[in-house]
């Protein structure tokens, strides 16, 4: 169970990470454009928007159980962040992915490996 201090963390990692503000809810819906059956196979769940500044959801995929953030970067592209159930960070951060990309990315990332 995250702890309030882990909750708080994550929050600073999200204020600390975002550079610009954008409409999570959009982005959820190219995420579902991309492949909403990936989304399904993740047992994505628990969509939030961090104010302006980020996505949050969880998954329970055969690679990641926990947390997905998306924040947007100076590049306007997304940064793909990856938090366990305890609100620590883990795996890698995928930065400077596009929106056509994203669904490929979470989806290597959380489900299926790369060959």
């Amino acid at each position: 169970m995250m702890t309030e201090e882990k909750q708080n963390g994550i929050n600073d990692f999200i204020k600390e990470k975002k550079c610009r503000k954008f409409d999570p809810m959009i982005t959820k819906q190219q995420i579902y454009a991309g492949n909403s059956k990936w989304v399904a196979c993740w047992g994505a769940d628990d969509w939030a928007r961090i104010n302006d500044d980020a996505l949050v959801f969880t998954v329970n995929g055969f690679l990641h159980k926990g947390f997905v953030i998306i924040t947007l970067n100076f590049w306007d592209t997304y940064d793909v962040h990856l938090f366990n159930h305890d609100g620590d960070q883990v795996g890698e951060t995928k930065t400077d992915i596009y929106f056509d990309r994203l669904v490929y990315v979470i989806d290597e990332l959380v489900e299926t490996p790369k060959k």
